[in-house]
């Protein structure tokens, strides 16, 4: 198989899986919800997830940040390594600033 129409065939399906999950997504929403203990536990499941995703996406954000500082420090070159060029830093900066 030719790499090109495995790259069609692959972006193709992910294409058509996101519009299969956008139908199920929006089908599910125009149900009625007839029974109030069902919205009232959907509710609490709600809560719940916001809060684990907010707690989830701090410690991301506090593991990209202490990442982010460790390869302006250490990578390509520690910065305050023997290579003494007047303008090296800036590899380090422009490797951290892609990484975030």
């Amino acid at each position: 198989m030719n790499i090109q129409v495995a790259v069609i065939v692959s972006v193709s399906v992910s294409v058509l899986a996101f519009l299969v999950a956008l139908y199920f997504f929006f089908w599910v929403k125009k149900q009625p919800s007839s029974n109030p203990e069902i919205a009232r536990v959907g509710g609490f499941i709600k809560k719940g997830a916001n809060t684990f995703l907010k707690k989830e996406y701090m410690l991301l954000a506090i593991f990209a940040g202490v990442a982010a500082v460790l390869i302006l420090l250490f990578l390509p070159h520690p910065i305050w390594g023997e290579e003494t060029a007047k303008w090296s830093w800036v590899k380090n900066v422009s490797m951290m600033i892609s990484y975030i």
